[in-house]
C-alpha cells in the first residue's frame, strides 16, 4: 500500500427499478440508494472519521474495518427493503389473480342448454345441445354436469340421480365432466344421456328431474344453467270421476238410450305428473259399429307455471263434466263405442284409456203399420 495513491472510492446515488410482474408492469419498486461510502485519501474524510495518512498501517486497518461494517449494514438494509416490497408485490399479484376469475370483470362467458325433448317414457334418451360463447381463448374450460331428482332450480341438488341397471339397482351416479377445446371463443357440444334413472318413491312416484350444467375454468365456476325433464310414464295415475281410486267415467242415463236424444258424460283422471311446459290432452271419440267417427272432442291443459314444491313434485287432474257426445242431435239406432284417452302431448305417451259400448234404440212404430199378435201355441206373446 505504501507509495500507492488512492485518489478516491465513491459510491454514487443509484436508482433501481424492479418489476415484480413482467406481464403486467404496473407493480414496480423504486429503490433509492443514497451515497453509502466515500473514501478519499489525500487529507479527506471517511464518514465522520478523518484519515490523514493513507500509508499508515493502522489507518489502513481502520479503513478495512470501517468498510466491512458499512458494507454489512448496506447489504442488510437492502435486503429488508427488497423483502418488504416483494411482500407488497406478491399481495398485489394474488389480488390481481383473484380478479381474473371474477365473472363481473371477465368477458362474460355464457353457457346455454336446450333439450331435444323434455318429456320421455320408458327410460328414453335425451340429447342436450350445449352452447358456449364469449370464451377467453387463453383460458382452459370444462363443463361439469349432474342430474338431480325433482324439478328444482338454482345449484342445490337435494338428491343426486343414479342410473338404474338391468337388475333394478341404482349405484352409478348420473354426473360427469366434459373438456372444452382450448383457444376457441365459442363452442357447441352434444350431451347424450339415458333417462332410466332412480326416482323419489314416496306416496306418489316423482319422475321429474333437473340437470345442472356449470362452465368452469381452473376449477372456478363462471356460468351455469339448469334444465328439467319428466319421465311421463307414471303408474300412479287413476280415474277418479266420482271420487276414490277406481271411479271410471260416467255416462248419464246408463248405457241404453233412445234415438235422437242427447247423451252426456263426466270423467276425471288424477295424478298426472308435470313440469313447466307439460301439455296434457283428453281425447273423446264416439264410433259406430263399423268404426266410423260420429263424434270427436279434444281438450288441452298447458302447464306454464314453475313447480315450487320443495322436492320438485307437481301433478294435475284432468276433469270434464256434462260433455255432450252426440253433437247435439242425438244418435240413430245402433251400437256405439265411446272412448276417452288421456295423453301427454309432449311425447305422445298415453296415460290412460277408457271405453264403453252404448246402445241406441229405434223409434218403434211411427206410421200406420200393424202388428199381428199370436195368442195361442208356443209362439204366443
Amino acid at each position: 500500500m505504501k507509495g500507492m495513491a488512492w485518489h478516491g472510492l465513491h459510491w454514487a446515488h443509484s436508482v433501481a427499478w424492479i418489476s415484480l410482474r413482467p406481464s403486467k408492469p404496473k407493480t414496480r419498486v423504486r429503490i433509492l440508494v443514497r451515497p453509502l461510502l466515500t473514501v478519499i485519501f489525500e487529507g479527506r474524510h471517511l464518514g465522520t472519521r478523518d484519515i490523514y495518512k493513507a500509508n499508515n498501517s493502522n489507518a489502513m486497518r481502520e479503513i478495512a474495518y470501517t468498510w466491512k461494517n458499512r458494507l454489512q449494514s448496506i447489504i442488510l438494509t437492502a435486503l429488508i427493503v427488497i423483502s418488504s416490497f416483494a411482500a407488497i408485490a406478491q399481495s398485489d399479484l394474488l389480488n390481481n389473480d383473484t380478479e381474473t376469475f371474477d365473472t363481473g370483470a371477465r368477458s362474460g362467458e355464457t353457457i346455454t342448454v336446450a333439450f331435444n325433448r323434455t318429456h320421455v317414457s320408458d327410460g328414453g334418451a335425451i340429447t342436450a345441445l350445449i352452447s358456449l360463447s364469449n370464451l377467453v381463448t387463453t383460458q382452459s374450460y370444462s363443463i361439469e354436469w349432474q342430474i338431480c331428482l325433482g324439478n328444482q332450480s338454482g345449484l342445490f341438488c337435494s338428491v343426486s340421480g343414479s342410473y338404474v341397471n338391468s337388475s333394478g339397482g341404482s349405484n352409478i351416479l348420473a354426473e360427469g365432466s366434459m373438456v372444452v377445446p382450448s383457444g376457441v371463443p365459442t363452442h357447441i357440444a352434444n350431451h347424450n344421456f339415458n333417462a332410466n334413472l332412480s326416482y323419489y318413491n314416496n306416496a306418489i312416484d316423482n319422475r321429474s328431474y333437473s340437470v345442472i350444467y356449470q362452465l368452469t375454468t381452473s376449477g372456478i365456476p363462471v356460468d351455469d344453467t339448469r334444465q328439467s325433464f319428466l319421465q311421463v310414464d307414471n303408474s300412479h295415475g287413476y280415474w277418479s270421476t266420482e271420487g276414490g281410486t277406481t271411479s271410471e267415467p260416467l255416462v248419464h242415463g246408463g248405457l241404453i238410450h233412445a234415438n235422437s236424444t242427447t247423451i252426456d258424460l263426466n270423467f276425471k283422471y288424477s295424478t298426472i305428473l308435470q313440469i313447466e311446459g307439460t301439455i296434457s290432452r283428453a281425447e273423446i271419440s264416439v264410433k259406430d259399429s263399423v268404426n266410423n267417427d260420429v263424434f270427436t272432442d279434444s281438450q288441452w291443459i298447458n302447464y306454464t307455471s314453475t313447480c315450487t314444491n320443495s322436492n320438485g313434485f307437481c301433478s294435475m287432474s284432468f276433469e270434464r263434466n256434462n260433455v255432450e257426445i252426440t253433437g247435439g242431435t242425438g244418435l240413430t239406432a245402433g251400437t256405439y263405442t265411446v272412448t276417452i284417452d288421456i295423453i301427454n302431448e309432449n311425447s305422445g305417451y298415453m296415460h290412460a284409456t277408457w271405453n264403453e259400448t252404448i246402445t241406441v234404440l229405434g223409434p218403434g212404430i211411427v206410421d200406420n203399420s200393424t202388428i199381428a199378435l199370436v195368442t195361442t201355441g208356443d209362439s204366443a206373446l
